[in-house]
């Protein structure tokens, strides 16, 4: 049994579920049943944690509220169709639902009862190529086709097994590529040997199709129709391997004229990034191994199965279930491009609206986020990836199960709770004296910080002495590195050793520059988002795919939208296979953004214009486009002058050389006077954009941070933003629940720094007004 529990109930209203959650707090036991349409699930670690948050969903639904709890799920009407996604190579990695297995039991025992049978058809375990030490040379040849498609077909048929005996039903099954294998055996078309016999030639056949006619993929961000009268030159030289989504296209062909694509395609201004494959998979080079590929699919014999069930990925029209179209739609699969975004789009149409990927990764999951965007659907992964897998597992059986799924929530089962408890709230633990040193230094620090900082505006008041600005700026830059060595030192200490007085001596390692910085943030944001971890979990040294199951393709789509934001990245997408964690990018953005190292000391004068603009927009929280060289620093955006010695600051740090000119930066009133000042005011080759910014108040921060907070929500919601007040509650007015919240506080934070100095406050206000009070 596991160790959390599932409390699920139903109702035919949310009244009646208040009703029955009081009846069971009362210490009366309930009949757990699932026929109403009105569903709750809860899943706790203990009887004490499930009897709080029973009362937080009594409360809420006596209210009328929504419930802002990741453990509690509520859905009151009937959501739709159940589709089942298989992914594709690319997917596969070491140690892959390695840790379901550790525990799900039962798909434990059918992985195991799979391999068996490997072991005895071909002669060896595919299991323990999945479960080989992490390194570079297992992980190149599990992603060798010959052993990519025999892995994923080990894993995703026992996971379906064991969804289907765990009462997951489905409506329809796709699968993307070599995933409508397993997709149609899930559908009844293949038994257990044949999708292992299929799985294994169909890797053994490409696999040699890739020696046979050499060639590779190359990913766009676009869509066909704009890249179809672009490749016109290129017509049966380059083919569309995958329509994956809205902006994610996959081509197909000789390196050649993969080459001269990127280079049309790359003049168009559309981004495009080689993918690392062993050939031109989905495209007419695949034809030398089709005539005996047909051969394999004659030799076996489909069973029929329900017609509309299964969607193709050649036609994206669903299999009528006969066995000679399931030989025939499997034959065309292996030329034929992937029309995967249509399949989505059929299967929304025919009334699916709970998507869950059977499989490693989650891929497929975010591909229909891509694709349905805002239309109404669930999508869920099976791979707990980082997360604690059995919180992970019980939480996806609540939600399916709040989703009008009847599962077999044996193994959750919740421990009665026999009488009321009072709830109370532990007070914290008295802080060990290590902690005590670490707090009291850093606030010796921060206050001299402040101290000196008003002592010396005080002594420009009424001034405009540079001589006293350069000293604010020299003391400034003294004081804080002070108190970051401070911080260093003390979190380096093992534990139970005193905090030194002083860490003055401590090497200070310089922060990394704001490009750098910003880049990190907006990756990890980005990452957190595909993965569903939470950011802070996720590090410069956390691997892409061992740890966050990121595949090659979610790769290409993060690094395409990379070299967006930083053009200069462009010239390194060809090392885009080799890079495996945050580090490696930044290693490039740092490659991408140096400043040119002819004539040291002055820089272009375009790269220090645009640093500066991206540090003020940082700052303020307005876009690049709606800056110029010309807007003022305190009229118009509201710098104030400690602001300005802060920007200044960072600008020496990222120019050393301007350094000379501290004395002359007090009277600087906008970026024209930065670049005079550092002789770097020639005109720039193409001028930005600017507009008006009488737009938001940018005096006030607090008012600019709101304003861009509506724009999101709006976003987010679809609510109008005139709508949008201080005082529209975001659970009750806007629908927005605890999970899209810090996201969206996330982002903000990446903006405006400042933010976070409100920490998981931000996560407890209720509506814009609350944020004055932080």
């Amino acid at each position: 049994m596991s160790r959390h529990q599932i409390f699920a109930l139903s109702a035919e209203t949310p009244t009646q579920l208040a009703s029955k959650l009081q009846v069971w707090l009362a210490g009366e036991n309930l009949l757990q049943e699932s026929g109403a349409a009105c569903r709750l699930a809860i899943c706790a670690q203990d009887s004490e944690e499930l009897e709080v948050l029973i009362r937080q969903a009594q409360t809420a639904l006596e209210r009328g509220g929504q419930i802002d709890s990741p453990q509690i799920f509520l859905n009151t009407k009937p959501v739709g169709k159940i589709a089942w996604l298989f992914p594709g190579q690319g997917s596969q990695a070491l140690g892959m639902l390695m840790s379901l297995r550790a525990v799900w039991p039962a798909f434990a025992r059918e992985l195991e009862a799979l391999d068996r049978r490997c072991i005895e058809k071909f002669g060896h375990s595919v299991l323990d190529w999945i479960t080989a030490e992490d390194n570079p040379a297992n992980a190149a040849y599990l992603q060798d086709t010959r052993q990519a498609q025999p892995a994923l077909g080990l894993v995703e048929t026992a996971l379906a097994k064991v969804w289907k005996a765990s009462g997951l039903h489905a409506d329809f099954y796709a699968g993307h590529s070599y995933g409508e294998i397993p997709a149609l055996a899930a559908a009844g078309a293949f038994d257990d040997d044949t999708l292992l016999q299929l799985s294994h030639l169909r890797g053994q056949l490409l696999g040699e199709a890739g020696d046979l006619t050499p060639g590779g993929m190359l990913a766009a961000r676009s869509d066909v129709k704009t890249l179809t009268p672009l490749l016109a030159a290129l017509t049966h030289q380059i083919y569309v391997a995958n329509d994956n989504a809205p902006k994610q296209v996959i081509l197909a062909g000789s390196h050649e004229a993969l080459g001269e694509a990127a280079t049309l395609l790359q003049s168009a201004g559309i981004s495009t990034v080689p993918l690392k494959t062993a050939c031109a998979f989905h495209s007419p080079l695949m034809a030398p191994v089709v005539s005996r590929w047909q051969e394999v699919l004659t030799s076996i014999k489909p069973a029929p199965f329900t017609p509309g069930q299964v969607y193709a990925n050649a036609t994206a029209y669903s299999y009528s279930g006969l066995p000679e179209e399931t030989r025939e739609l499997l034959t065309r699969q292996i030329t034929a491009p992937v029309q995967w975004r249509a399949e989505i789009e059929a299967l929304h149409a025919a009334g699916c609206r709970v998507f869950i990927e059977i499989g490693s990764g989650r891929v497929l999951t975010d591909l229909v986020g891509k694709i349905l965007g805002k239309r109404p659907h669930v999508r869920l992964a099976s791979d707990p990836g980082k997360q604690p897998a059995e919180m992970a597992l019980a939480s996806l059986f609540a939600q399916l199960y709040s989703l009008g799924c009847n599962l077999d929530l044996g193994a959750f089962q919740p421990v009665a709770i026999t009488k009321i408890h009072a709830i109370m709230t532990s007070a914290p633990t008295q802080p060990t004296a290590p902690e005590t040193g670490f707090f009291e230094a850093n606030q010796q620090a921060v206050c001299a910080f402040f101290q000196q900082q008003q002592h010396i505006v005080q002594a420009l008041e009424g001034q405009n002495d540079s001589a006293l600005f350069g000293e604010l700026v020299r003391a400034n830059q003294v004081i804080m590195q002070d108190f970051l060595a401070t911080q260093q030192a003390a979190l380096q200490l093992p534990g139970g050793v005193q905090i030194p007085a002083s860490a003055r001596a401590t090497p200070f390692a310089p922060a990394a520059n704001s490009t750098r910085a910003s880049a990190e943030g907006w990756i990890i944001s980005q990452l957190a988002e595909m993965t569903g971890l939470p950011a802070a979990r996720i590090g410069r040294r956390t691997q892409f795919e061992s740890e966050l199951g990121i595949d090659s393709i979610t790769l290409v789509e993060l690094w395409v939208q990379l070299v967006e934001r930083y053009p200069g990245l462009q010239s390194s997408s060809d090392q885009v296979s080799s890079i495996t964690c945050i580090d490696d990018i930044l290693a490039r953005i740092d490659q991408a953004t140096a400043a040119p190292a002819t004539k040291p000391g002055a820089p272009a004068q375009g790269s220090i214009e645009h640093w500066l603009l991206n540090e003020i927009s940082m700052l303020t929280g307005l876009p690049v486009d709606r800056l110029n060289r010309d807007t003022l620093f305190e009229a118009d955006l509201g710098i104030d002058s400690i602001t300005m010695v802060e920007l200044w600051i960072k600008l020496v740090e990222e120019f050393p050389q301007f350094g000379e000119h501290t004395d002359g930066a007090s009277k600087v009133k906008n970026v024209a006077d930065v670049l005079k000042l550092v002789g770097a005011d020639t005109p720039p080759q193409a001028a930005m954009s600017a507009s008006k910014l009488n737009e938001h108040p940018a005096s006030d921060w607090l008012a600019r941070i709101r304003a861009d907070l509506v724009t999101r929500i709006a976003q987010e919601t679809g609510v109008d933003p005139a709508k949008i007040t201080g005082q529209s509650h975001f659970t009750n007015d806007l629908g927005l629940d605890v999970f899209t919240r810090e996201r969206i506080f996330e982002e903000e934070i990446g903006r405006n720094p400042k933010l976070a100095f409100a920490g998981r406050e931000l996560l407890n206000v209720s509506n814009l007004d609350e944020l004055s009070k932080l």
